[in-house]
């Protein structure tokens, strides 16, 4: 797992997300995840996990992503 944590990564404002846009070149579940930092450490609060088959070069995923409950 990576977390990305440079400021090209960070969203500083309310914004929210609605799709993902990525390259696969396995089959297999993608984990996307938004973390929040909460002073040292950081806490997940949303998450997709979605089966990818074959190679895409670069495949959108539209659609809701999916909040945790506190």
């Amino acid at each position: 797992m990576y977390i990305m944590t440079d400021f090209v990564y960070s969203i500083t404002s309310c914004s929210r997300i609605t799709s993902w846009e990525f390259s696969h070149w396995k089959s297999g579940y993608i984990d996307f995840m938004v973390w929040r930092p909460t002073g040292t450490e950081y806490k997940l609060v949303a998450l997709n996990s979605i089966y990818v088959s074959g190679i895409h070069i670069s495949m959108p995923l539209n659609g809701t992503v999916l909040e945790r409950s506190p």
